[in-house]
């Protein structure tokens, strides 16, 4: 099945194609590699930036969490085991030159998420909606298939 045509909308975009480029190196010269794409990935020992950190962080201190537009985007989010085990799986039998993606395979919105963070910790955060952040996507999903 072919791939959509891609057309990074931002920064991050165009880093996460770049590395796609490894399919040029298999054609060429038959280097094998598998270009996987990450979804949203959350977790045990996930970087203090990401946003499951940041906002965990602030329900239990109580800090403002600050939400880039209005919590309706969607994003396919994907539990770092499961990231790890298509990685193991990729790298063993993945076929070379081409590019999957990596996810769970729904949509959730950012709001849900956050709901559900509030009822494992037992308390409200203090959401702060601002302006949606400039080349932010809308929504994502996984084509899994």
């Amino acid at each position: 099945m072919p791939l959509p045509a891609t057309q990074p909308v931002n920064p991050y975009g165009a880093s996460k194609l770049s590395f796609e480029y490894a399919m040029g190196w298999y054609k060429a010269y038959g280097l094998r590699s598998v270009s996987l794409r990450y979804f949203t990935v959350y977790g045990p020992r996930q970087r203090p930036d990401m946003a499951f950190h940041r906002f965990i962080r602030s329900g239990l201190t109580g800090e403002p969490v600050t939400i880039f537009g209005d919590g309706s985007q969607t994003r396919d989010f994907t539990f770092i085991a499961d990231t790890v085990d298509a990685t193991v799986k990729a790298l063993e039998s993945g076929p070379p030159g081409e590019v999957l993606n990596v996810g769970g395979g729904s949509r959730v919105t950012l709001n849900d998420a956050l709901d559900a963070i509030e009822a494992c910790l037992g308390r409200s955060l203090d959401r702060r909606y601002v302006e949606r952040a400039r080349g932010d996507v809308t929504d994502t999903l996984a084509d899994n298939s």
